[in-house]
């Protein structure tokens, strides 16, 4: 009875870590969504993507690159769904960040 309950401990352990992704799958999850039109959807894997960053110990570079990466595709999953007043919050942080796409996006499209 010991020996299944280790068992079971361990494929549950294993496909836990199995199945965790990173942000750079939600990132690419989420540009697949978008671009089949499902913003939703692609607004729950960035927002995933940056949960995960920011609960990371990446190095500073690498993490802002991502992150900013992240915000840029959330703003137009938010722009295409009518919610310029979020996207403009989310460039102006992946602007920041020195994200020149976010940058000129700030600058053409919210005023």
């Amino acid at each position: 009875m010991k020996k299944l309950g280790l068992l079971l401990l361990f494929i549950f352990f294993f496909s836990y870590t199995t199945y965790s992704q990173t942000a750079e799958e939600y990132l690419n999850s989420g540009i697949a969504k978008s671009e089949n039109g499902k913003y939703y959807a692609a607004i729950v894997d960035y927002n995933k993507g940056i949960k995960l960053l920011n609960n990371s110990d990446n190095s500073l570079f690498l993490k802002e690159e991502k992150l900013s990466l992240l915000y840029n595709n959330r703003a137009w999953s938010k722009y295409k769904l009518k919610d310029n007043k979020g996207a403009c919050i989310d460039w102006k942080r992946a602007a920041s960040m020195r994200n020149i796409k976010a940058q000129n996006a700030l600058r053409y499209l919210c005023n």
